[in-house]
């Protein structure tokens, strides 16, 4: 429950560092403990000091992409936000854009107005890519900050669709949606010889011996190693490479964790 204590123990806390009046300390609250964020996350969702023509904070929600602008009044009286919701109106709406960032804020700019731009281009570019019949295209998944190979889990559902779980967020993708879709010729969106390499991973537990477990030959398998690896760096955003190197493991070893669900006979 957010009181009176909280909100001075907040002002208190982080007024030296984030500035801003009492009342934004309201706000900081409201997205930790609506939207579980945690503090160092919350503080670049809230516009300190009232330089936010009418916006007092967001949030995005990755999983639903749905992104929620607010106005924060600590307050019995809903007359108090007859001003500021009139201030967006006429100033801020404009100014949150996408193409102009000097037009956003009147210095000192606010760093939760640089988070929302980013993710305001992140919406935008999953609006082009959800048009054309509404079919869902490739898109990079939703990473929470600081995840890294060792928290991503890979696990087939059956040979078109997998399951992937990054620490706590859980999405479910095809080939296409994973960036393995060849649109070539008459089949679109049919799996590419790299998915098929992806499966064999999964049936392994995450290791391909070269090149005895996989029927083809050496540069075929390096070939599409090399394709797994540049298509898995794309949904992941993580630079660091994906498998073990291959003089120390004697094999292509997977860093994330990859294997068939019960499921996938069946």
């Amino acid at each position: 429950m957010i009181n009176d204590r909280r909100i001075d123990q907040a002002f208190s806390d982080l007024r030296s560092v984030c500035g801003g009046v009492r009342e934004d300390y309201f706000g900081l609250l409201y997205l930790e403990q609506e939207h579980s964020l945690l503090r160092e996350r919350a503080v670049n969702h809230v516009a300190f000091g009232g330089h936010e023509y009418g916006l007092d904070g967001f949030y995005f929600d990755e999983r639903r992409k749905n992104l929620y602008l607010f106005q924060f009044k600590y307050s019995d009286s809903h007359s108090q936000f007859k001003g500021s919701l009139q201030r967006l109106i006429d100033d801020g709406i404009e100014r949150i854009g996408v193409h102009d960032r000097g037009s956003w804020t009147d210095p000192p700019a606010s760093p939760a107005l640089e988070t929302l731009e980013m993710r305001l281009r992140e919406m935008l570019g999953l609006a082009v890519r959800m048009q054309r019949g509404r079919v869902r295209r490739f898109e990079p998944f939703p990473m929470p900050d600081g995840a890294t190979w060792k928290d991503v889990s890979i696990r087939f559902l059956s040979d078109h669709r997998v399951q992937i779980t990054v620490l706590d967020v859980t999405d479910t993708r095809n080939s296409a949606e994973m960036g393995f879709a060849d649109n070539r010729g008459a089949e679109k969106q049919k799996p590419t010889a790299a998915w098929g390499c992806l499966i064999q991973l999964a049936e392994n537990a995450g290791t391909i011996e070269r090149p005895g477990e996989f029927n083809t030959n050496k540069g075929r398998l390096e070939k599409q190693i090399q394709t797994v690896r540049i298509r898995l760096r794309e949904l992941f955003q993580i630079t660091d490479d994906p498998f073990e190197p291959f003089r120390e493991a004697k094999a292509y070893k997977a860093r994330f964790s990859i294997r068939c669900a019960d499921s996938y006979r069946y």
